[in-house]
């Protein structure tokens, strides 16, 4: 139930060892604590000879008050829970009744009751003849009796079996009913629905166009872009790749903001028979050529104001916005038509590639093919009620995988995307206004941008909002629920296909479940030995069905990792291993809990921490490094790095710009502390709980500045910030600065002032006279 090897647990003992105070009539029992051991997958015969050996050697010390072992070993005192351990087990060995009867006294028997609970937990034993009786005592305020009876039954079942089979592995040891495992296994894994054809996701785009081809497909700014725009610019661009040798299966790297020819560039990859891989140009040029090599991209598709900044690439680079070729009047000639076999395109097909963070410090890309988008698609269509009259906010970006929905499935079923421009993605007002502006019926975000909404005071009864990529708070949910028409959490990894599990959250639930699976999609809540777990209990989800992606192209290894075959699915199937800790309500809806290893979700990106860790352990003048989230202001969730030098003082600006042309803006630390050695446990593991809160010291003299510039900067700091003042040489990341509020200060200086400063301008100069300086050169 804990999903623990090692813990403690404590029971009563008598006190009565001594044989002159067996007749006296008194409480002389005491509290001892018993340390579990089941490391080493034990049998249940070689647990029992271990709890025996700690039971005795616990039994010598009974003398010594529970009391005073809290004093000794100075236990900080919590009211809401036990000290050392949270199960107490108890078994009464002495017999009652006619057994008890001092001379010159009646003996009356009665039941006590229990009125409050002691423990969280307190499970008493005792024998009646050769039957042994149990009774399980619980904290209501953390067990219901449904849940304590199926515990009960539980231990029973494990009890019978270990008897049985007492050289049996306790983990291979069943918990289970059949009827359990039938309802975990089967029955809420009941989600196989037809798919409408084998079809790529671009014959979905293409149907729409025969059938409504005047229709508005995309808005982007003051255009509108009808169905039959949208597919002769898709197929122009699958004409220009194939006549620059792009075919079946090829990589092609796709560098483009939000915008009509974004959408394009996709449809005209996948009408090629092609993968796309989005590159996020505001990324480090460092990784884009890494992500472009590691791929094997010989084909790059952007828009004129970026082709300049792709300088570096070796192959073709060919300009959405300019359908002159990659090479201007000196480019390949058009292409012939293409042919029955090259437009055919199946299920099968690759459909993106799309990188994430790696544990190791080296991104690793996921592979998709149409059929797991489509399953995606077809499935949410089914929930939504998705058509004709549907209306998305296009406001993810390319590079993130969740974008496919919001492009895909209005344009799938008839209805339109609007594209938000890059300059308002970060401005909860000018999202609110571009909703209401085109009568917006469906918006998918973050939480991290749902509350850029709450904040901007955003209502829209109309709006159907989806929230996934990152934890969904409940009080989060509660404000978005009374702003909206219907509110879902979605959740699933890019592994098996954007989302893979929905929960409607309905108005005053209390909590945000990430629900049931989608269609075709199973979910099971395994332990470590790959057993399903009990209703209520944590375990790993692992996620299998027609979403799952191919794997880790050129990562054979990883892939056979992560991926493993599915032991209750059909012959050949195959399951992810999310790495997330959920578990199952009595309802059929799984409850997110967490993470079993050192990935984190923040503002809807998936990071590695080791990724971050490697890259700053690279670096001069570190010896070791630590990252971690930190919140200590609620609701400020952001990445911190901790360093120890590997010589001098190293100069953290410096390290700063390093990371920052190494890494993703939403990987670079807010803040990074410089200790003379990292915190760590007793067996010399880092302890990441001993890891201070960064020093916000802002003691020092006041000083404004006259330049106007300037003075606008500092007032969009404060805005953003929430800050009275702020003086021109104070630093971004010292003031409590990350990605996502660069982003927004970045909107407003673009709005205000003219001047588009990009983002890793922030990380080079964050000062406000730094950042005035280069608002200055940027208007010339």
């Amino acid at each position: 139930y804990a999903g623990q090897r090692d813990f403690c647990v404590g029971t009563s003992i008598s006190g009565r060892h001594q044989v002159e105070l067996e007749p006296l009539v008194g409480l002389f029992s005491n509290t001892i604590v018993l340390r579990a051991d089941l490391s080493g997958a034990p049998t249940f015969r070689e647990l029992v000879r271990r709890t025996r050996a700690t039971a005795l050697e616990a039994f010598g010390h009974q003398d010594i008050p529970f009391e005073q072992l809290l004093t000794e070993l100075q236990v900080e005192r919590d009211l809401s829970r036990s000290p050392i351990f949270d199960v107490m087990f108890t078994v009464q060995n002495f017999t009652t009744g006619g057994g008890f009867a001092p001379e010159g006294l009646a003996v009356t028997q009665f039941e006590a009751g229990i009125e409050q609970a002691k423990y969280d937990l307190a499970v008493e034993l005792w024998t009646t003849g050769d039957a042994l009786s149990a009774q399980f005592n619980y904290n209501t305020d953390l067990y219901d009796g449904v849940t304590a009876e199926r515990m009960a039954g539980h231990y029973r079942r494990l009890l019978r079996a270990a008897v049985a089979a007492p050289d049996t592995p306790m983990a291979a040891l069943p918990l289970l009913s059949s009827a359990e495992r039938e309802r975990l296994l089967v029955e809420w894994n009941d989600t196989g629905c037809p798919l409408p054809d084998d079809s790529p996701v671009s014959a979905a785009v293409e149907e729409q166009a025969r059938s409504r081809p005047d229709a508005v497909a995309v808005v982007a700014g003051d255009r509108a872009y009808s169905y039959a725009e949208l597919v002769a610019a898709g197929r122009e661009v699958a004409a220009r790749l194939r006549a620059a040798g792009v075919g079946q299966g090829d990589l092609v790297g796709l560098c483009a903001p939000r915008s009509f020819a974004a959408v394009a560039g996709m449809l005209g990859v996948w009408l090629a028979r092609a993968a796309y891989v989005p590159l996020d140009v505001s990324h480090p040029e460092e990784r884009l050529r890494f992500l472009t090599g590691d791929c094997g991209a010989r084909v790059l598709l952007t828009v004129d104001g970026l082709r300049d900044r792709l300088g570096w690439f070796a192959g073709d680079v060919l300009t959405l916005d300019d359908p002159s070729g990659p090479s201007g009047p000196d480019g390949p000639p058009p292409a012939p038509d293409p042919t029955p076999e090259q437009a055919a395109g199946t299920g099968a097909d690759l459909a993106y590639v799309i990188y994430t963070s790696g544990s190791t410090g080296i991104p690793k890309g996921v592979a998709v093919e149409h059929r797991s988008v489509r399953n995606l698609l077809d499935s949410m269509r089914g929930i939504l009620d998705a058509g004709p009259d549907d209306v998305w906010l296009g406001l993810t970006s390319l590079s993130f995988d969740i974008s496919t929905l919001e492009l895909m499935l209005p344009l799938c079923t008839g209805g339109r995307t609007v594209l938000v421009p890059d300059r308002d993605v970060a401005d909860g007002r000018a999202l609110a206004t571009l909703v209401r502006g085109h009568g917006v019926t469906h918006v998918q975000a973050t939480p991290s941008s749902w509350q850029l909404l709450v904040e901007a005071d955003f209502t829209a009864p109309a709006v159907v909002a989806l929230s996934g990529g990152e934890t969904l708070p409940a009080p989060l949910a509660a404000e978005i629920c009374g702003r909206v028409k219907r509110l879902y959490n979605v959740y699933g990894p890019t592994e098996t296909t954007i989302w893979s599990t929905v929960a409607e959250i309905p108005d005053g639930a209390g909590t945000a479940p990430i629900g049931r699976p989608l269609g075709n999609t199973r979910c099971y809540v395994l332990d470590e030995s790959g057993n399903p777990v009990p209703v209520g209990v944590p375990g790993e989800l692992l996620i299998g069905g027609a979403g799952l992606a191919r794997g880790y192209p050129g990562r054979p290894g990883l892939t056979a990792q992560r991926f493993a075959p599915d032991p209750y699915g059909p012959p050949g199937a195959r399951l992810y291993r999310t790495g997330d800790r959920v578990r199952w309500r009595a309802d059929g809806q799984l409850e997110h809990i967490g993470r079993w290893d050192n990935q984190v979700k923040l503002r809807g990106h998936r990071i590695e921490l080791g990724e971050i860790e490697s890259v700053l352990i690279a670096l001069p003048d570190v010896a070791r490094a630590a990252v971690v989230v930190r919140e200590d202001v609620p609701g400020d969730r952001k990445l911190v790095g901790y360093l120890a030098a590997a010589g001098g003082e190293p100069d953290v600006e410096r390290l700063r710009r390093d990371l920052a042309a190494r890494l993703p803006s939403h990987l670079v630390p807010s803040a990074l502390v410089l200790l003379d050695a990292l915190p760590t446990t007793p067996n010399g593991k880092l302890d990441r709980s001993a890891l201070p809160a960064p020093a916000r010291d802002r003691d020092v003299p006041r000083r404004d500045t006259c330049d106007p510039v300037a003075e606008a900067v500092a007032r969009i700091w404060c805005e953003v910030l929430g800050l009275d003042h702020v003086g021109p040489d104070e630093d971004l990341f010292d003031l409590g600065g990350h990605s996502l509020t660069i982003t927004q200060i970045a909107a407003r200086i673009r709005d205000r002032l003219g001047a588009d400063v990009p983002l890793h301008v922030f990380y080079d100069e964050s000062t406000v006279s730094a950042i005035a300086a280069a608002v200055r050169r940027i208007r010339r």
